[in-house]
């Protein structure tokens, strides 16, 4: 089972090869222009924590495929699994994407 990088640049971070394919939609992804770090703050907690992840979020926010990629992430993998475990993906932490899985947040996917 290989392991694929990040969201960013077109592979998933953390899941396996067997949970993601080739999609052509993650070409048109701006998170691809972005450096990957931006991504993955260090913690979710602290003022420059919430700086970054506001900084991901906005870069998903006006993206051409974040509903695409949102419908993606938040389906989970064949383990039931969230397929992104780490960092800011579809303009969602893993947190709230988790709480949205697990239907405590929809209200996420709306904001």
């Amino acid at each position: 089972m290989s392991i694929l990088s990040c969201s960013v640049g077109g592979s998933a971070y953390g899941v396996s090869s067997s949970d993601v394919g080739p999609d052509p939609w993650r070409s048109k992804g701006l998170c691809g222009d972005e450096d990957p770090d931006l991504f993955f703050p260090d913690g979710e907690l602290g003022p420059v924590v919430r700086e970054q992840i506001a900084e991901a979020k906005a870069v998903c926010a006006v993206c051409p495929v974040l509903a695409r990629c949102r419908e993606f992430e938040l389906t989970p993998t064949s383990k039931g699994g969230l397929r992104s475990e780490y960092g800011v993906s579809a303009g969602m932490t893993a947190l709230e994407r988790r709480a949205v899985l697990l239907g405590l947040g929809r209200s996420v996917v709306a904001a």
